[in-house]
């Protein structure tokens, strides 16, 4: 197993955990360390990010990481800023938790 492999193998574990929980409008928090943390976050139809690539949501100048997306049955794990969200995805998301409660409202 190649280095890369254990941390997409650990968002996948963590992602296919939570499986069982219904669609979320709101945030659901995985870890937190002081104001940083790893949340999973439900995008619905009406989310802004909804058709949207990462890049265009712009995410990462809000200083949010998104670690995998999760459409489906199918991973992406680190996904490319080319990569569109669609309705009914799920986000694992790194970054400070005020930036990161802020995208569901």
């Amino acid at each position: 197993m190649k280095f890369e492999d254990k941390p997409t193998n650990a968002i996948v574990s963590l992602i296919r955990r939570q499986r069982s929980v219904p669609h979320l409008l709101t945030e659901e928090f995985l870890h937190q360390a002081g104001e940083y943390g790893v949340a999973r976050v439900g995008v619905s139809e009406k989310a802004r990010a909804t058709g949207l690539t990462l890049k265009h949501v712009g995410f990462s100048e809000r200083g949010i990481m998104i670690l995998a997306i999760e459409q489906g049955h199918d991973v992406i794990p680190f996904p490319k800023s080319e990569e569109t969200v669609l309705a009914g995805d799920y986000l694992l998301c790194y970054g400070k938790v005020v930036e990161i409660t802020s995208i569901t409202r």
